[in-house]
């Protein structure tokens, strides 16, 4: 059997204050059901938990890096990683009375009015026995008069109760026995509207004004039913004026029936009785035609919300149109400005190396004059030929001894994807109009060495943010650009310590030494002497760090290499703390002393505020989301304009073709 990924050992492994703590503190308040912490079984302590929970339908991320080839120069990794996510979808709540009767009484008034236009004659017989319905101000009232008419009702000819009661139910039990198996799943009159408890009044006083037919009543045993959906609309649908219309039609048309329903209780039952038996289909058609009345308005009712549904899912469509055209133009902007960026930067590159150059030049004109004018010139110091017997490590060796798979190929994969689930637009456009920050700017066009650390403000701490999907873009629009080698590393992706191999800092330092040796040829001239083949398979932390800065300074004067850390929040927890503070400050003293021929440009992203990470960055190479004033989801139409016809720039590209 797979072992369990519960974060909780099982009871036998745990003392019983772990175990209280786990499994039996939510019971006490409520804001312990959701910790944001769990035990650590290895450590015995308890530690925040910044992982995301495993999803149904996703594989772990271990499960994505967990690969057995080993990256070569001639081979690649693909990865096709499933987008199918189950989102959490919210159930349907039950029937809230009280939000719809405040709805029915919001109408009651203007109903009311409309039904005696309509209804102009007030049946005597009401007005005579005081039970009228047309001076009462809200359904509550309305519906005390109703049941009272019916307890009255109740108690007429006691004298012929016993026997007549029995035969008259016998007759209208059997004929409404539909509507009986319905009526189980109606709540008493506490838990719905009076409105319902009206129409439910109403089907009772047409089963005793049946005729002992049960073809009259099969019409109407769904009423009830009817009626509770049109109550949910109601709720649904708040404020829609087609809805209330209707729904003012449907209140008139239950008025009317009311009316008839409450004469026929004041009536005589002998009378009622006689008629209904000896007159076959023509008694109470009144009762029946306004039943009909209410099912044809229902229907009404419901015909319009489902217009208003269609109505509105087709805005929503729109507006997710709409979104996604916006979401592209401003994808498009920022993937136009990273290229104006890399532009500017391959100028200013150019550039530093023809002053270097340059400097170079005089300085070797200065010691020629300086060897002239000498009295005693010593000699020329020749340059030390080469011992035939220095050996070298060939790439693909190391690439074996370090045995990683292409993480960043795969980490892309996965942050395309899950970007696009969730993280919030929002969310998204922010991090893309990063580029317009001068500091940002300043850090990409920058010819030599250069660092910055990015904080975001992100209240939810996620694998997968809105600055990983910036430091994707940034890698991506450096793709095949020449004299560039790019580095990357998802910490967030990283995590699973226990679970998972391609995990830490050590890890991280891996995969930046993979991508140099995948990126630039080194001509097999690696020195032997530098590297240590044991404590790299290993994975010594110090030796790594010595590998590392052994093939930066391999590199040519005219490379840069960008190095983007993504996520670095994950790595302050104390399992990996130590080994990202000697890497990461390895990395920064070689790109600030810029002891380098290449220049090395690192930059640092955390999805919130770091605490170690920041001591080595100087205050003003901090770049906080929180402290800036980004725009909108929706950027400025002339400024989008010109980021795409990059007119501003044109001096600079028509520099950079000569």
């Amino acid at each position: 059997m797979a072992p369990s990924n519960s974060k909780i050992p099982e009871l036998t492994f745990q003392s019983p204050a772990v175990d209280f703590i786990d499994n039996r503190l939510d019971s006490y308040h409520r804001g312990f059901a959701t910790p944001p912490a769990a035990y650590d079984q290895e450590t015995g302590d308890f530690f925040i938990c910044v992982s995301e929970p495993p999803i149904p339908g996703l594989p772990r991320e271990a499960d994505l890096v967990a690969m057995d080839s080993v990256v070569t120069l001639t081979s690649g990794t693909d990865m096709r990683v499933s987008s199918i996510k189950q989102e959490d979808i919210v159930t349907r709540p039950l029937a809230q009375p009280a939000a719809a009767l405040r709805f029915w009484d919001s109408l009651f008034a203007i109903a009311m009015q409309e039904f005696s236009v309509k209804y102009p004659s007030e049946p005597d017989i009401l007005v005579q026995a005081g039970r009228r319905i047309r001076n009462k101000t809200g359904w509550v009232h309305l519906w005390e008069q109703l049941e009272l008419s019916k307890n009255e009702y109740c108690k007429v000819d006691k004298g012929f109760k016993a026997k007549f009661r029995k035969v008259y139910r016998g007759f209208g039990d059997k004929a409404a026995q539909p509507l009986r198996e319905a009526a189980k799943f109606v709540p008493d009159i506490d838990y719905v509207t009076p409105v319902l408890g009206a129409v439910e009044i109403l089907l009772e006083a047409a089963r005793n004004a049946a005729k002992v037919r049960e073809d009259l009543m099969n019409g109407f045993d769904d009423i009830d039913t009817i009626f509770s959906q049109v109550e949910l609309f109601l709720d649904i649908f708040h404020g829609d004026k087609n809805i209330e219309q209707a729904s003012v039609k449907l209140i008139c048309a239950v008025f009317n029936a009311i009316e008839c329903v409450i004469g026929f209780f004041v009536s005589k039952t002998w009378k009622r009785f006689f008629s209904a038996t000896f007159k076959g289909k023509g008694y109470q058609e009144s009762i029946t035609d306004s039943l009909q009345a209410i099912k044809t308005q229902s229907l009404a009712l419901i015909l319009e919300a489902d217009n208003s549904e269609k109505y509105e899912l087709n805005n929503v469509l729109k507006s997710v149109l709409k979104i996604g055209m916006g979401q592209d133009q401003l994808l498009h902007a920022s993937k136009t400005m990273f290229n104006r960026l890399i532009r500017e930067f391959n100028a200013n590159r150019v550039a530093y190396l023809k002053s270097s150059e340059a400097s170079a030049r005089r300085e070797d004109q200065l010691m020629n004059i300086i060897q002239t004018l000498s009295r005693s010139p010593s000699p020329a110091v020749l340059g030390t030929a080469p011992s035939s017997g220095e050996r070298y490590v060939d790439p693909q060796e190391i690439l074996e001894w370090i045995n990683i798979p292409d993480l960043t190929t795969q980490d892309l994969s996965l942050i395309q994807e899950r970007g696009a689930l969730r993280v919030p637009p929002h969310e998204r456009a922010r991090a893309e109009q990063l580029i317009n920050l001068n500091k940002i700017q300043q850090w990409i066009v920058s010819p030599t060495s250069c660092q910055l650390l990015i904080h975001g403000d992100y209240e939810s701490t996620r694998h997968v943010s809105g600055l990983s999907l910036f430091c994707s873009s940034l890698y991506q629009s450096l793709e095949d650009k020449p004299h560039i080698i790019r580095l990357a590393f998802f910490c967030g992706l990283h995590t699973a310590s226990t679970s998972d191999e391609y995990t830490g800092a050590g890890v991280m330092l891996l995969n930046f030494i993979c991508q140099l040796l995948c990126q630039h040829d080194f001509e097999g001239r690696i020195p032997s002497a530098e590297i240590l083949e044991e404590l790299v398979i290993l994975r010594d932390i110090e030796e790594l760090c010595r590998l590392f800065e052994c093939l930066i300074s391999l590199l040519p004067e005219d490379v840069v290499i960008f190095c983007l850390v993504d996520g670095i929040l994950y790595y302050e927890r104390e399992e990996f703390r130590d080994d990202m503070a000697y890497i990461l400050v390895t990395i920064l003293r070689m790109s600030d002393e810029q002891s380098t021929p290449a220049a090395l440009k690192v930059l640092v992203t955390s999805p919130s505020n770091t605490m170690d990470v920041r001591r080595p960055f100087p205050p003003d190479l901090i770049v906080s989301m929180g402290g800036v004033n980004m725009p909108g989801m929706v950027s400025s139409k002339q400024r989008l304009e010109r980021m795409l016809q990059g007119e501003m720039y044109n001096d600079l590209a028509d520099s950079i073709e000569c």
